[in-house]
């Protein structure tokens, strides 16, 4: 009887049908390992741009209600009506100056 290599030994015990089967799902756990690595992976990674970016909200959610508030203290009906008096010269009208317009229908 010839003796053959080792290498060819172990490819003959390779390619037999239960090692190939074998083989494939090896090769399928692994695959299967990486993804759910990956995924955990993307799910830090999104969790921390999620915190990142409602951080920014708060801000720009404290920012907003300053906002609001300068804007109703330069819409204050009595600032509006000094400022109209003293750099616009405008002044309310008399009673006798005033004109009452009507929808005719």
């Amino acid at each position: 009887m010839k003796t053959q290599s080792l290498p060819a030994l172990c490819l003959i015990w390779l390619l037999k049908k239960e090692q190939v089967v074998l083989f494939l799902l090896a090769a399928l756990v692994f695959c299967s390992s990486l993804g759910v690595v990956y995924s955990s992976f993307l799910t830090r990674q999104y969790y921390s741009d999620l915190q990142v970016l409602q951080a920014r909200e708060d801000d720009l959610d404290g920012e907003y209600g300053r906002l609001l508030l300068e804007h109703s203290a330069w819409a204050n009906y009595v600032r509006v009506e000094a400022v109209a008096g003293k750099e616009l010269q405008m002044v309310s009208p008399e009673i006798d100056e005033m004109i009452l317009v009507t929808d005719r229908k």
